[in-house]
């Protein structure tokens, strides 16, 4: 079973996938700056007496791509152990790319 915060897997040579990664990040980002925006203006309302309670922050997100596709040969294409990659593997390497959002803390 996949995480809740899983989006979609992405095609390293489509170039639709591709363009929906940059159309999902810049969506985050729009939203991240609209929610730093009323942070700001609720702060603001609260310092200077207009609301009695302040409002607690809302949720920041952030994009985080993973890539996946064979580990070993990469490692060994760069000249490295074959184990290097276990953990993580670079994205140039990649053959797709799972995409996540995360809430950041």
């Amino acid at each position: 079973m996949r995480s809740k915060r899983f989006v979609f897997t992405a095609d390293i040579n489509s170039v639709w996938d591709m363009q929906q990664i940059a159309m999902l990040r810049s969506s985050i980002k729009s939203v991240n700056a609209l929610a730093k925006e009323t942070d700001h203006m609720n702060e603001y309302r609260y310092d200077h007496g207009y609301d009695d309670v302040l409002t607690p922050e809302l949720p920041r997100y952030r994009v985080s791509l993973m890539p996946r596709g064979p580990r070993r040969a990469a490692a060994l294409a760069d000249g490295r152990s074959k184990y290097a990659y276990d953990s993580c593997l670079p994205i140039r390497h990649a053959e797709t790319i799972d995409v996540y959002i995360h809430e950041r803390r």
